[in-house]
């Protein structure tokens, strides 16, 4: 169909959802007295000719933002006899009962711009919906262009008519339909650095895509679903004077709410995936349920009160003093006393709540609080809690359920307690089981699932690796290469399975194969011989009068009772030699049990006490546990009786061991064996688990700080990007911290020699400091277990360690923080991690953070698009498993293809198992859909790619090497290597992001596209990409529509890591070394430079500067720098000077013009007039004169401007 058949045909589609089609409406003038004739109408009023034209000058805006609320109040207009006319320009009680028409190829001629305009919608007669068509082959992209082009003219007709009340545009080109919302020019940018955000396709309940234009139609354009969307769910952003449209799936979400409430139908949640705008659709909510009579009041509920904090200023931000703040339970108890209009929705946290509802509390009591709420008890109130996973698994929901019986509450949560991941349990007579989301909530009202999310780039997935990081110095007893090992499994007792049984000389001893057995094996002193010989005869004596081969369960439970657990409690006593307390001899056997890890077993955690170690194993590839513990116990017993010069039995001969029943069973050996150095009396800080609280002991810590050295740069695209590195429990944040420092401090010292271009990261730590009484902390603490847990433990240690830190941080950004307001520092953290999104040009490097260590915090509730990696050395599980993740997959462009995770824990069941439980209804394989694809098939489609570009290449008659493209014949040639080579660097790109690349795999990649050649492409690329976007912004739609759809997306072409500073350090380099002894030729200097799409306007500057630089003069950076912008300075002076004299024009005059230009950012055509002035041409003469000067000068502007934009300069580039 052609665009004129597809306007046609949804012309027909409108009239049957009973628009009036006006075909009389073609013209400004038109829309103007239909408006009128409307207008009068609904405000039953006639306005005289001149009122009328003093009311469109007073409501006809270029602010988009002033114009869409003047759309949905009640104003006022003082009429000729000095009256107060109070109007509405549309039915803002009743939008179904608007007039809704539909006009087609109206013209608004304004100053500068002639645009017409495919559809608009009206609504009373006011324009409120554009939808440009588009023939099938061209996409919706390109009428998002026009629609932004037209919009950046000056003077043009969005900012000068009745247009500027549009607020919804529609693209479509019949077969995939697109919209987003109108907004001012800081919100409507189509080729900025971020892709252009929000933009929506309609979808069902159920998240079923509707793209095609007639689908479309009956779905979304019907008149009162129209009319609800843009009176109901468009949000005004007051702080950022932005329109904001609801995706279907909060609008879905809201209206379940209000539903559930009208029709009395209990309690409910929304299973909404983080990242996907939760607090937008609970503000929604919130403030749909403030108009309703029939509710009294809507608290809206977190369990943090730096959660509280954020979801006031979010909500405050969508609409201007929404919420007020309750600094304490007084003031909270005061509002919902209050039948202020302004109190009927509150924000506050669970905490201050529970307190005003706890009738026992000290606090209650002295205040009263209970009794005085004690009017709201069968008030209509409805709650609504913010990461309900979370806040409703306490006594503060009984509490709340309790008191307001009529109250119906609501959860929304990313991600749902199910029985999988319930940690709660309820008791119901006998039976027991655990308190899941539905428990509380009742039933489900929506869901949009993170595979929902990733499936509509609404957030990305996820690419993680796993690594298995070689704990073991290479001074130790004995040491083993660098290995992967494969993802810890949790397999338990099969009771299925046969089991078999050997008798040792005193233990039973069971084996079932591949399952996790818990093994404690002591040295041969850990009991005296006395104790040992008597339990021996006690136990032959048991023996004599038992069936051994018929014992009951509970024969058996006795046996324990009476021998094992009785040998167990006289070992832990801590008698003998104790020599592992010598830390040498304990790095005997750490590395003994390192050394086959990932080859013969997988280790999860394990102890070495003075006199005994405890180890969780699972054996593997057959091998079985006798030989495990027996290789374990040889050798150690071989190097510590050598070092110690003794001879004799080490070890007791036996090993206790026995087969982990079920994964309960299983955590609490973990947290047998954290708490065992203190249980037995051992120093913390010399026996404990590798990683103190929680780590599997098969990692060293510096050897993952040494591994994120190695990796960041990659993972995070040269810097581009920041990270948060996930740890187990505040000590080790503590000695994190340390040790990044200490590594860091050797590297710059070793620089010259081992790495001359390291770098050192910038390196945060943020956790909760001991509460010592103070109430915000508290608060904050109340959804941080571990470092809740953490602070119980020398509590005095931890606030003397998190003072360091802080004054690190203070010395590094020059700011004055303490721990005394620790609310500050930790928000200061958080604006540093998103200032990531500055140039280094704009923000330096330093002040900026690279990574930051943390334990709970940051890791739920934070976002940040410019936050991609997280390193993980933390056992992560289901909800949290998917929160910590979470923190890295916000979009952002194609230079972040996915959320980067670094396991050091080799936890690829635990993802499988989260990726399982929180996938919903996907309809493919839900790994496929949240992982991005192995190293190993990246490349082969990188590979893939370079060779259709050979191939087209070879089509063409030429040779596959970058200066022939310049050979190529045709625009269509030019914009298939465009399209073709923005795919090999797209590949690209994402294979750089991956850091577990083989070196195999690093020369597939070399030998598919040599580094040099890919650069020389990138170069022709942007080149060509230059020449042809040239051809896109001044032919407009005369161009060829293949050139009009192309999308260059020179952001693929941007290093975050090479930046003006960087390449001036480069050529600083260059010029102070003597040609034979250069690291980097001209040829390579210049080739950087010409393929970063940053250099893009300078990079001939830059590449003539270098020419002109003597080898070996050995300037500093100061001098190569000052004198580049004296060499740019005198060419741009010679260039401007030579069109002076080919236009005619005084050097002097044209400079001065160019001059006012830039420092104004502002084109000035009065200006323009002046400086050709001096010609004396007569009209037509001079335009012809001045268009003429601006083509040959707008070039030189653009590269002058240095990316900035000069207002008012597109009337001459279309």
């Amino acid at each position: 169909m052609t665009e004129h058949e597809i306007e046609q045909a949804l012309i027909e589609k409108l009239g049957d959802l009973k628009y009036t089609y006006r075909p009389d409406i073609r013209d400004r003038a038109a829309l103007e007295a239909n408006f009128r004739q409307h207008f009068e109408t609904l405000n039953r009023v006639h306005l005289t000719s001149t009122e009328f034209a003093r009311l469109l000058d007073g409501i006809v805006t270029p602010d988009v933002f002033a114009a869409a609320r003047h759309l949905r109040e009640r104003n006022s207009f003082e009429r000729a006899d000095g009256t107060p006319l109070y109007y509405t320009l549309v039915n803002i009680k009743d939008w179904c009962k608007n007039s809704f028409e539909v006009v087609n190829q109206l013209r608004i001629s304004t100053d500068y711009s002639h645009h017409r305009y495919d559809v608009i919608l009206l609504i009373n007669g006011i324009p409120a919906v554009q939808i440009e068509l588009k023939t099938l082959q061209i996409s919706p992209r390109r009428a998002m262009q026009q629609i932004v082009d037209y919009k950046s003219d000056p003077g043009n007709g969005y900012g000068k008519s009745l247009l500027c009340f549009l607020q919804l545009f529609i693209v479509s080109n019949r077969s995939d339909t697109w919209y987003f919302a109108n907004n001012n020019s800081r919100h409507f940018s189509f080729n900025a650095d971020e892709r252009f955000l929000p933009l929506y396709r309609f979808a069902d309940v159920d998240n079923t895509k509707i793209t095609h234009l007639d689908s479309f139609a009956d779905t979304f354009l019907a008149k009162c679903t129209l009319g609800e969307m843009i009176s109901r769910y468009m949000v005004l952003v007051a702080s950022e004077q932005k329109l904001l449209m609801m995706r279907p799936y909060q609008i879905y979400a809201v209206k379940a709410i209000v539903d559930c409430i009208h029709q009395h139908c209990g309690n409910g949640y929304i299973w909404h995936t983080t990242g996907s705008g939760k607090t937008l659709t609970s503000f929604k909510a919130a403030t749909l349920l403030k108009d309703n009579p029939d509710i009294d009041k809507c608290l809206f509920v977190v369990d943090r009160k730096d959660l509280d904090r954020q979801t006031r200023e979010e909500f405050n931000k969508f609409q201007e003093g929404c919420v007020e703040e309750n600094t304490n339970t007084e003031t909270l108890v005061r509002r919902l006393l209050s039948d202020d209009y302004a109190d009927k929705v509150i924000v506050t946290t669970i905490q201050k709540l529970g307190l005003a509802l706890d009738g026992a509390s000290a606090n209650n009591a002295k205040r009263n609080y209970k009794e005085r709420l004690e009017p709201l008890r069968h008030q209509r109130m409805v709650f609504i809690f913010d990461e309900c996973h979370r806040s409703q698994f306490g006594e503060n929901h009984q509490a709340i359920k309790e008191f307001f019986p009529n109250a119906q509450l609501f959860g929304f949560t990313g991600t749902p307690i199910f029985e999988q991941n319930a940690s709660t349990q309820q008791i119901e007579g006998r039976q027991a089981s655990y308190k899941t989301t539905a428990d509380i909530f009742q039933q489900q009202l929506h869901a949009y699932t993170i595979t929902h999310a990733i499936e509509d780039r609404n957030v990305l997935r996820f690419h993680v690796d796993y690594y298995k990081v070689a704990g073991a110095s290479s001074s130790g007893a004995c040491s083993k290469p660098e290995l992967e090992a494969p993802a810890t499994l949790w397999e338990y007792l099969n009771p299925s399975t046969e089991i078999e049984i050997r008798s040792g000389e005193n233990l039973p001893h069971w084996e079932q194969g591949s399952v996790w057995y818990f093994v404690t094996f002591r040295l041969a002193d850990a009991l005296p011989l006395a104790v040992v010989e008597k339990l021996k005869k006690e136990r032959e004596r048991w023996k004599q009068t038992h069936d051994l081969d018929n014992l009951s369960s509970a024969e058996l439970a006795e046996y324990h009772r009476l021998f094992s657990d009785r040998y167990e409690t006289l070992l832990n006593a801590g008698s003998g030699s104790c020599v592992l307390r010598n830390e040498v001899n304990a790095k005997i056997v750490r590395d003994a049990l390192q050394y086959f890890e990932g080859q013969r077993y997988v280790l999860d955690e394990f102890v070495i006490m003075p006199n005994h170690v405890h180890v969780l194993v699972k054996p593997m590839n057959g091998h079985g546990l006798p030989d495990i513990t027996h290789s374990w116990k040889s050798f150690t017993a071989n190097q510590i009786n050598q070092r110690l010069g003794k001879t004799g039995s080490f070890w007791q001969h036996e090993s206790y061991d026995h087969i982990v029943r079920h994964e309960r069973a299983m955590e609490a050996i973990r947290r047998y064996i954290r708490e065992n150095p203190t249980v037995a009396g051992a120093s913390c800080s010399r026996f404990k688990t590798t990683l103190e609280l929680e780590a599997p002991a098969t990692i060293a810590k510096r050897a993952i700080v040494e591994a994120i050295l190695a990796r960041h740069d990659a993972a995070t695209a040269g810097r581009k990007f920041n990270a948060l590195l996930a740890t187990a429990s505040i000590n080790d944040a503590i000695e994190y911290h340390a040790l990044f420092k200490t590594v860091q401090a050797e590297k710059l010292h070793n620089r010259q020699a081992a790495d001359p271009d390291f770098q050192p990261l910038n390196i945060a730590c943020v956790f909760s400091p001991p509460a010592d009484g103070n109430k915000d902390v508290q608060q904050i603490q109340e959804d941080l277990p571990q470092e809740k847990a953490d602070n119980e433990q020398e509590p005095d240690k931890k606030k003397a360690a998190l003072k360091a830190i802080i004054a690190d941080y203070n010395a590094q950004y020059g700011s004055n923080h303490g721990i005394g307001e620790f609310d500050g520092y930790y928000q200061d953290v958080q604006k540093r991690i998103k200032d990531q999104q500055y140039p280094n040009a704009d923000l330096p490097h330093a002040q900026k953070i690279d990574i930051t260590i943390v334990v709970d915090m940051l890791l739920t509730g934070f976002d940040s698009k410019y936050l991609n990696t997280l390193y993980v050395d933390k056992n992560l599980k289901y909800h949290g498993l998917i929160q910590a993740f979470s923190r890295t997959n916000r979009v952002l462009n194609d230079t972040k293809p996915y959320g980067n995770i670094l396991d050091f824990r080799q936890q690829q069941d635990a993802v499988d198992a989260a990726i399982g439980l929180f996938s919903g209804q996907a309809a493919r394989p839900a790994k496929e859909i949240w992982l991005v694809e192995p190293a190993a098939e990246v490349i082969r489609q990188y590979e893939a790619a370079v060779a259709r570009m050979a191939g087209f290449m070879a089509n063409k008659h030429l040779v596959c090497e970058p200066e022939q493209v310049y050979n190529l014949q045709g625009d269509s040639a030019r914009i298939e290597f465009i399209n073709r080579f923005k795919e090999v660097q797209r590949l690209k790109t994402q294979l750089d992001q991956y850091t577990e690349l083989e070196p195999e795999q690093k020369a597939r990649i070399e030998a598919a596209l040599p580094k040099d050649q890919l650069l020389s492409f990138r170069s022709t690329y942007l080149e060509t990409a230059q020449r042809l976007k040239a051809q896109q912004d001044k032919g407009g739609d005369k161009t060829d529509p293949a050139v009009q759809q192309l999308d260059f997306e020179f952001v693929l072409f941007a290093s975050a890591l090479i930046d003006y500073d960087y390449i001036m350090a480069l050529i600083t380099r260059y010029a102070s070394e003597t040609p034979g002894k250069r690291k980097m030729s001209r040829e390579q200097l210049i080739g950087l430079i010409q393929s970063d799409a940053k250099f893009i306007d300078t990079r001939d500057d830059i590449a003539d500067y270098i020419d002109t630089l003597e080898a070996g003069k050995g300037l500093d950076e100061a001098a190569i720098r000052a004198g580049f912008d004296r060499f740019k300075a005198d060419k741009h002076a010679r260039q401007l000077a030579d069109l002076a004299g080919q236009h005619g024009l005084e050097a002097a005059a044209l400079q001065g013009f160019v001059d006012g230009i830039l420092r104004r950012m502002i084109f000035d055509g009065e200006a323009l007039s002046d400086l050709m002035a001096p010609l004396a041409l007569g009209w037509k003469a001079r335009t012809k004169a001045e268009l003429a000067l601006m083509e040959d000068l707008i070039p030189l502007l653009h590269k002058l401007a240095q990316g900035r934009e000069i207002s008012g300069l597109g009337a001459y580039e279309q």
